[in-house]
Parts: C-alpha cells; structure tokens; sequence
C-alpha cells in the first residue's frame, strides 16, 4: 500500500496547480517557459506570482507567498487540510490511505460510537412515520417542510410505544456502558439507564465530515426547555459545531457565501425553499471556534439571526466576537429581521424572489455595529456624547490585527463625526442655523491652515505628506490643491516658486484663501512668519486631534435639541453592559 507522502506526491501529479488556479477567476499569462499571475494574497497591478506546473508551486516575488496545490486549497481557498486532500484526491482518482496524520483532521471516533449514533438516528427517523407519531409529522407538514428534506435531514421522533432507544440498541448486542459513553442515554437516581430524549422531534447533528456525533430534540407539546442537545463529551462539544456544515460547505463555498441562522428549523426551512449554504450554532450565541469554521467556508459569512431581544443580544456579541479576530479579507455581515420575525417565517411569509432581495441587502460589521448603537444610545449631555464616543474606542481596541484596529478605528470616528454634523444640520433652525454656518467656515478654516502650513514652510513639508494626506475632510477643491502641491517635483520649492508652478485657476483660488491674514490670525502657524519647527509642533497636534476638534466645533451651540431616536430593543445601557461585559470575559 502506498504511503500517505507518496499519495500526496501522486495527486500533486496528476493535477496541474496551473488549472486549478485559474479555475478560480484568477488570469495566467505566459512569460517564455513560465506562468505568472497576479499574487492572490495582496493587491497589485503587474503579475509577480510565478506558477511552476512541474514542482507543482507557486512563489510571489512581491510578498513572498509560497506554496503548493494543498497549501493553494488551505490558504486560499479556506478548506481544511483534510477537506483539501479529500477532494483533491477525488479529482486525481486516488482512494487515500488515512493514517493517523489525516484522522486527527477529521475528528475520527470509535467504529462502536460511529455505529450506535447511525442505528440511533435510523430508529428515531423510522419512528417519525409510525401511526402513533402522526402528530410530529403533521407538524413539520404545517411548518411547510417537504417529505424530501424530511429525509435528506433524516428528522425523527424519539418516541415508540413498542420499544425504547435502549431496549433497541441493546437487541444489537451493546453493552449498557458502551451505551452510556454516546450521551444518548442518562444514569436515573435507581441506576436504571433510559433514554435521554423523550418524546421529542429529533435532529441528527453531523461533524463536517457527515458522521453523526449527536442530536437536538424538540418538544411538541409546549414542555421546556423547547430544545435540548445532547451532552457534551469528547466527541460532542457544541461550541465547535456548526449545524449543517457538513452539507453547506460546498455550496457556500462555490458561492462565496454563508448564511448563520439561530436554529435547526431555520435551516431546514431554507434549505426547503432553496437556500442551501445555511448553517446554525446549537442554541448558543456564535463562539470563536465555530466563527473560524465559518471563515474556512467563506471569508464574510452572513448572520441573520432572529429579530426578538435574544436575537439581537447574539447578533451583536457575535460582531464583538468577529472584531476581536478581524484579519484583512476576513469579516461578518449582518441581515436584521423585522421585529418578533425568524428566518423560518420571513421565508414563509414573503414571495421567495422579495426573500432573495432581502438576502441580497446584508449590512457591513461597521455599519451594524455603530447603526445598532446609535438608535440604542442616548446623548442629551456632553458626558453622554463623551461616553458614546468612548465605546467605539474600547470595541476597536478588542481588534488585534493592528492595520485593521488602525483602519476601524477611524472608521468609527468618522461615522461618529458624520452622524453629528447630519443630525446636527438636521436639526438646526433659525439662529441655530447661521450658527451651525459659522461652525462649518471655522472647521474649513482650520483645514486651510493645513495648506498655507505646507506652502509657508518648505523646510518641514516631507514631515507632513503623509498626515496631511490621510485626512478625510478635505473636500474635493482642497484634496485637487494638496494633491498638486505635494507632488515630488515640487517638494523642495521655494513658497513663491511652488505657488507659481500651479496654472490651475481652481487650485489658485484655494491657495490664495490658503494664504489669508484671516486664517494667519486665527491659526498662527501657518503663517510664514512662524518659526518652522514649531510650526511643525503646532499643525501635528491639530491633525492629532482635528477628530475632536470638529466634533466640539459642532457641540457649540448648547440650545440644540438632541436627536430623540426611536430606541430598539436593545437599549442603551443594555448594549454597553453587553458590550463591556464581553470585553471582560476575553481580558
């Protein structure tokens, strides 16, 4: 029998990585002998990825990424090492030779475990349609599941009046203790063994590998909890499962897209319509495991979880959750249900071409994020402003990427600045208005500033490019001027010299209200006179703070009425507990 290495050698040479790569949307072009694309691991404009069909690998000279067909399969395409060499070896022809280095990737249990769960969930799936049960497949007839799903799902009941889970498997020559290690049965307080669901609608639970590892049961007849899951054990630990992944992946992957939905019959609904790449956590919000499983499906997975209290409280505790693991490329989106409404019974309830639009309208992790919050909050006094303020500082602090904390980071700040000056300009009437005027001129001010600073001081331009450069106020007037002024061939110009450079009238015009004893006076260092080095000092701080300094610009006017927002349901104070409590638990 061939080892597992020269398998791997046998695949990586039947298939060419060349087809493979660019059965992925990804172009190659011929360079004499050679291959190259455009590396798929960061932007560029010219190919540096050079593809070689003969070892079978791929190099980017641009940032050094390497690799091979597995590894293109693992780090690119977000499959498992074992899902990788599964399908690859599919594709080649070859059955594998599963030794213990691929088992411990497919969460391989005892062939006595793996049996009783298959007899376990075929009985309770024949008993769903004996005379007695009628009533739980009614039920599933009612909530609009078709006998085909029914099936593929192999949804049960857990109930038979001629004989228990027990008694049956027992028949099949298990052993009591065998029995007790697969959590489908409890130890009463008499020692008797029985079954653990009990009367229940039961729903088969699959690793990623389709092996049965456990179930869920649902009560028909209002008793509580309404849903149970197995006990956690070895081979069942809920927190690293996603329901139906093992049926979604594919398609989720193909589509590049992955619905996360709060329940089993959320996910059997619409996979009854049609929607297949849906998976559900096992009644608890979405933990960090499984937000990793889902990202190895598709990098911006789409939560759509119920719209009553207990649905919003997960859906935002998993946006914290995804914020803390940001990477680039990697994210969640979010669709928010109407009121009291389900995934299960929107679709029920709405022509499926309304559903599909509805699906197609997801919300970014920003914008939910900071959207939930500011119909959440209050801020009728500068300290609440203050502290709404503070949350988006402490939420983008759980971010551990730098570059992403950096780039959400101001995200927020300028959400936050836009949803003031909006409500504010909004609001304002009257003498609020002429008030809110003068606001906006002195803020246009304060940017002009930063232009006559540039032009006045050539000897500390360098140090200012880059500051000047990433600032998002600047309208389009004002970044055409900085752009011109700051090209290399103008950088060491003398003031005179730079501003005769520029032939462009519009441009002129911005540097000559650039270059006013008005803006001189109220903001010294951007007048020639100043020395350069403390210039220097000066305009920093103000880029440091132009955030805040705006924001206070547009809280002058103290007679304002604050924004009343309609509050969701998930009020202010509810949010920051859920939010800080959150930040505690993972500090």
């Amino acid at each position: 029998m061939a080892s597992f290495r020269n398998q791997i050698d046998e695949i990586k040479s039947k298939i060419k990585i060349s087809e493979e790569i660019s059965k992925h949307n990804i172009k190659l072009v011929q360079k004499g002998n050679d291959l190259w694309s455009l590396c798929f691991f960061h932007n560029e404009k010219t190919p540096s990825m050079k593809i070689n069909d003969d070892l079978c690998s791929y190099y980017c000279f641009g940032c050094g990424a390497k690799g091979d067909l597995i590894t293109f399969y693992t780090d690119y395409l977000n499959y498992s090492f074992s899902d990788a060499l599964k399908e690859l070896a599919d594709k080649a022809g070859i059955k594998l030779n599963l030794d213990n280095r691929l088992k411990k990737f497919d969460e391989e249990k005892s062939e006595k475990i793996n049996e009783i769960f298959e007899l376990a969930s075929e009985w309770f799936h024949s008993n769903l349609y004996l005379k007695e049960n009628i009533k739980s497949l009614k039920y599933l007839k009612k909530r609009n599941i078709s006998e085909n799903t029914i099936k593929f799902f192999k949804i049960g009941y857990s109930s038979n009046l001629n004989s228990s889970l027990l008694d049956h498997l027992k028949k099949k020559s298990f052993t009591e203790k065998e029995l007790l290690k697969t959590s489908l049965f409890i130890l009463a307080k008499n020692n008797k063994i029985r079954d653990f669901f009990y009367k229940r609608l039961i729903f088969p639970i699959y690793n990623v590998n389709s092996k049965v590892i456990g179930f869920g049961g649902r009560s028909l007849d209002g008793s509580e909890p309404k849903y149970i899951n197995s006990s956690e054990s070895d081979f069942f630990k809920k927190r690293n499962i996603l329901y139906n992944l093992d049926k979604a992946k594919i398609i989720a992957r193909k589509k590049n897209n992955l619905l996360i939905c709060e329940g089993y019959m959320d996910v059997i609904s619409l996979y009854d319509k049609g929607i297949k790449s849906v998976v559900s956590p096992l009644g608890t919000a979405l933990t960090q495991e499984q937000l990793i499983m889902a990202w190895k499906t598709c990098k911006i997975p789409t939560i759509m979880f119920d719209g009553d209290l207990a649905g919003k409280k997960a859906s935002i505790k998993s946006a914290l959750l995804a914020l803390k693991l940001l990477k680039p490329g990697f994210s969640l989106q979010f669709l928010e249900m109407p009121k009291d409404q389900d995934p299960d019974s929107l679709i029920n309830n709405l022509p499926k071409n309304e559903f599909i639009k509805f699906l197609k309208s997801p919300k970014i992790l920003s914008n939910f994020i900071f959207d939930y919050a500011k119909e959440s909050f209050s801020y009728q006094t500068p300290d609440e402003k203050i502290v709404f303020d503070k949350y988006f500082d402490d939420i983008s602090n759980l971010i551990e990427n730098k570059k992403v904390k950096f780039f959400y980071k101001n995200e927020f700040k300028n959400k936050l600045y836009s949803f003031f000056r909006n409500k504010r300009s909004f609001e304002t009437r009257g003498k609020n208005q002429k008030l809110d005027e003068k606001i906006k001129k002195l803020a246009y001010k304060e940017l002009l500033s930063f232009i006559g600073c540039y032009i006045n001081h050539p000897s500390i331009r360098i140090d200012l490019i880059e500051d000047i450069s990433n600032l998002d106020y600047f309208d389009q007037p004002l970044k055409d001027c900085f752009k011109e002024l700051s090209k290399k061939e103008k950088i060491n110009l003398s003031s005179s010299d730079l501003i005769k450079s520029i032939n462009n009238e519009r441009i002129l015009n911005v540097i000559k209200k650039s270059l006013n004893t008005a803006i001189y006076q109220l903001f010294p260092y951007s007048s020639s006179d100043y020395n350069s080095h403390t210039a220097l000092v000066e305009i920093k701080k103000s880029l440091r703070i132009i955030d805040t300094r705006l924001s206070n610009f547009i809280e002058l006017d103290k007679s304002i009425k604050d924004f009343k927002s309609e509050t969701t349901l998930l009020k202010w104070n509810e949010l920051k507990k859920l939010s800080y409590d959150y930040i505690s638990e993972i500090e």
